[in-house]
């Protein structure tokens, strides 16, 4: 048959769309109605032909339409397309998540804790966290001396009381006192400028009493004189141990034996004295003072001081202030000794004053605190 143009072929009747149009796919004859064509539907077994329209496991196609499922059409993403079978699960310490068939938001679970700062100049935070970072507890220890467990302490040489009873000059009865709570026997007593030595105590006397000794004499003192304790060497031959009879502050570590810083923990200590010393007499005297350690001297700790002379009725007086560092392990102890040249310089308590009103003057202050 010979080709004709369409140009060429004769006018035809109008269709009225029943009128069959041969198809071809996939080498096989198929055919459907022009009524069909014009209205977009294609009768063909949908089954048959995924492959051949590129749709292959992505996609349903049934007679009027094709629904896909995912995946890409030769090669191109489906865009804006997630499966509601796709989730966000909130993990340990979030809220929020679910499918993905709306907008999801993950947010932070509260923990409980109070929002706060935590922590400041005299206070330490505590916190508890978790394994994902959260702090799940807070709270503040506040910095003290016991919290920090620190090792320290201060003791005092400070003995004072006040007569009951008046002191004649050439007496020797016992001294009649308030108290004698924190004098030790034997020992020294000041009374104005008078240095009076004892050997016994009861609650309320002094007993053994020597008058004007270290180089005063003896004198008539009234009811209510001071009365302070004071400490001496018996000659220019021998030394002691300074007592301690007062405890300020303490935290392992005491005095034991009146005379014995013991420490409880192992540690280095910076040891820290003052000692007051008096001379009574007309003439410059020498002090040495050094350190002891379980009984025996520390080496390189011995320092020298000067104490003049008195001046009028009162006594020359110096104080003699130092420091050292000491390694300890439980139950080690300290003992701060002290010699005088002649034998006559005493250790001394001031007392309290009214005119103005002072504090008392201890004859010893030692304070100790650990610095490692």
């Amino acid at each position: 048959m010979a080709d004709t143009k369409i140009s060429a072929m004769p006018a035809a009747t109008t269709l009225d769309g029943s009128e069959v149009v041969p198809l071809v796919q996939a080498g096989g004859n198929v055919q459907d109605t022009v009524t069909n064509i014009v209205t977009e539907t294609i009768a063909v077994n949908p089954g048959s032909y995924r492959t051949t329209l590129g749709l292959g496991t992505m996609a349903t196609q049934n007679a009027n339409n094709v629904s896909i499922t995912g995946g890409s059409i030769f090669g191109t993403t489906v865009a804006g397309y997630v499966p509601t079978s796709r989730t966000i699960t909130a993990g340990t310490g979030l809220t929020g998540g679910g499918d993905l068939s709306v907008n999801r938001t993950l947010a932070m679970a509260n923990t409980g804790v109070t929002a706060a700062t935590y922590g400041a100049s005299t206070k330490i935070p505590v916190l508890a966290i978790n394994a994902q970072g959260q702090v799940t507890t807070a709270s503040e220890i506040t910095l003290s001396a016991s919290s920090l467990d620190l090792v320290y302490g201060q003791f005092l040489q400070d003995g004072e009381t006040e007569l009951t009873a008046p002191m004649s000059n050439n007496s020797v009865d016992p001294i009649q006192v308030t108290s004698t709570t924190n004098f030790q026997a034997p020992g020294y007593l000041i009374v104005g400028q008078e240095v009076v030595a004892y050997t016994g105590v009861t609650a309320t006397t002094f007993t053994g009493i020597t008058r004007g000794v270290k180089g005063t004499t003896n004198t008539s003192h009234n009811i209510s004189d001071k009365v302070t304790e004071a400490a001496a060497v018996a000659n220019g031959s021998t030394s002691q141990s300074i007592g301690l009879d007062i405890t300020v502050y303490n935290n392992k570590v005491s005095v034991e034996s009146n005379n014995e810083i013991t420490f409880e923990t192992t540690g280095v200590y910076n040891v820290q004295f003052s000692l007051q010393f008096l001379n009574y007499t007309t003439s410059d005297d020498n002090v040495t003072v050094w350190f002891k350690k379980n009984g025996s001297d520390i080496a390189y700790s011995a320092s020298v001081q000067l104490v003049p002379p008195k001046h009028g009725s009162s006594p020359g007086a110096t104080i003699l202030a130092l420091n050292s560092l000491v390694d300890a392990v439980p139950d080690d102890y300290i003992q701060i000794q002290w010699t005088s040249d002649s034998g006559n310089t005493v250790l001394g308590t001031f007392p309290s004053g009214t005119s103005p009103v002072h504090p008392t003057s201890p004859a010893a202050i030692v304070t100790v605190t650990q610095v490692g």
